[in-house]
């Protein structure tokens, strides 16, 4: 059995739209202030704006640490469907 190494440092579409929904989320609960909520939104859309795409269409897998797409780099319709 492999040890595991620590975090991740990848996300994908995916994840990013379940992150920008977790915050809604979290507004609609009462975990987060309106304004928070919007400066975290702010954050993650200023991100996705500068992450490299294809013909518009956001990569697969992107480094957390430099925004760059992750080898091998493919296009995933059901995971731009998901963001």
């Amino acid at each position: 059995m492999r040890e595991p190494r620590g975090p991740a440092l990848r996300t994908s579409p995916t994840n990013i739209g379940l992150y920008l929904l977790s915050c809604c989320a979290a507004r609609e609960l009462s975990l987060l202030s309106t304004g928070e909520m919007a400066r975290r939104l702010a954050d993650a859309l200023r991100t996705l704006d500068a992450l490299p795409r294809w013909k518009g269409h956001f990569y697969n897998w992107y480094d957390l640490r430099d925004g760059a797409p992750l080898h091998p780099v493919f296009v995933s319709t059901v995971d731009s469907g998901n963001l």
